[in-house]
């Protein structure tokens, strides 16, 4: 996996409008979808449909590879951070062990 680019992907969740976002299937056609962008209205109202801004358009994009590369990554983190809590406990078993053979003066 190449290096992951933070700070590409953080700039384009931070110039994307803010969600929640929601997808609207209708009776547009069969291959198109509406995205709303932004908060939902009040139950039962209409909800305002947005234009994607360029950076709407930008974050959608990269979704469908910035989300797993995220994923990935916090796998990876997570098995290290396993693997090195392993190595803690086990030092730790070790300290105590040498603490119950050690002998105090009075």
């Amino acid at each position: 996996m190449t290096k992951l680019d933070l700070e590409a992907i953080k700039a384009r969740y931070e110039a994307a409008t803010p969600g929640p976002w929601n997808v609207a299937i209708g009776n547009f056609s069969d291959d198109v979808s509406v995205v709303y962008v932004g908060s939902p209205g009040p139950k039962g109202s209409d909800q305002e449909r947005y234009n994607l801004s360029k950076d709407d358009q930008k974050f959608i994009a990269h979704a469908r590879a910035d989300v797993p590369a995220l994923v990935a990554e916090v796998e990876k983190l997570y098995a290290a951070l396993m693997k090195e809590s392993d190595r803690v406990l086990e030092l730790l078993r070790r300290i105590i062990d040498c603490e119950k053979s050690r002998v105090y003066p009075e």
